[in-house]
């Protein structure tokens, strides 16, 4: 399952996200589990649609509640992707 969720991710999502707001949560820990440190920092920070790295370019300083800056944004400051991030601290930063 962590090798079709690598290749999927890798080749079939051009290095992306293609999660939803249960799954993403968890993304970082089963990549990190599984030998994949380096894909889980990766999906993090792409600087394109969609991902971490497109918010931020688009002047981000929390996690939005999507993707993307455009339609019926409610809230620049919301928890549904922020899940993720929190492997920053558990995996990378060692909390």
């Amino acid at each position: 399952m962590a090798d079709h969720l690598v290749a999927t991710i890798r080749e079939e999502n051009g290095g992306h996200l293609d999660t939803r707001i249960t799954g993403t949560r968890y993304i970082g820990d089963v990549l990190c589990d599984y030998g994949h440190a380096d894909l889980a920092f990766a999906v993090l920070i792409p600087r394109s649609y969609p991902g971490y790295g497109h918010q931020i370019s688009l002047g981000a300083t929390t996690t939005w509640e999507q993707w993307y800056a455009k339609g019926g944004m409610n809230s620049h400051n919301h928890a549904m992707f922020s899940g993720p991030l929190a492997v920053l601290f558990s995996r990378f930063g060692g909390l």
